[in-house]
């Protein structure tokens, strides 16, 4: 691994330590609206295998918010992790996802599962709502538009998140299986 070579990864060693960085990201990114940070993306240089292909990401540079600098992440979008559930694969348990030979773009989101907007979102005057301040409602609200103009049954992707390479200390500490964990799941 040296020079102008591709860096080839396992993904298995490292997966959970992304996930800890996309909730960094997440809240980062959710804040006040007129606190977000200008963001840029560009193509990651590396090519991480994973046991169903290779994946491209992208680096997000985030700039700074509130006086701190924060440092780019590297994220993997839109990684399938199971078959779609569509056809005679609904209502059934989970079948592995298809291989693919090629170099996977994983630059962007999969979409957003169907689903009906909480009561909140609907109702400005439902009890949750009125106790929320008005500029996270409106947030909310924009960020749950923007996501559910997605939707497919085809909705079970990952988005992972974690330290861009050359972040780190060292090589070591990026690579390290003992980074800390965070997993995020939708009650949908």
């Amino acid at each position: 691994m040296g020079g102008s070579k591709e860096v080839v990864m396992c993904l298995d060693s490292w997966v959970c330590a992304c996930l800890l960085a996309s909730l960094f990201v997440l809240a980062s990114t959710t804040g006040a609206a007129d606190a977000t940070p200008a963001t840029s993306s560009r193509p990651s240089p590396r090519v991480v295998r994973t046991k169903y292909g290779q994946l491209r990401g992208k680096i997000i540079t985030l700039g700074s918010r509130f006086g701190t600098h924060l440092p780019p992440v590297e994220a993997f979008m839109g990684v399938p992790y199971v078959s779609p559930p569509l056809g005679t694969l609904r209502f059934m348990p989970p079948v592995n996802s298809p291989h693919w030979d090629d170099v996977r773009a994983a630059d962007t989101p999969g979409p957003a599962c169907p689903q009906r907007l909480p009561e909140f979102l609907r109702n400005e005057s439902s009890p949750a709502a009125a106790r929320m301040p008005p500029g996270r409602l409106e947030q909310l609200r924009r960020l749950a538009h923007a996501a559910l103009l997605n939707t497919s049954e085809d909705c079970l992707h990952l988005n992972i998140y974690t330290p861009a390479s050359g972040q780190c200390p060292t090589r070591r500490d990026c690579l390290s299986p003992s980074l800390p964990l965070s997993l995020r799941f939708s009650s949908s």
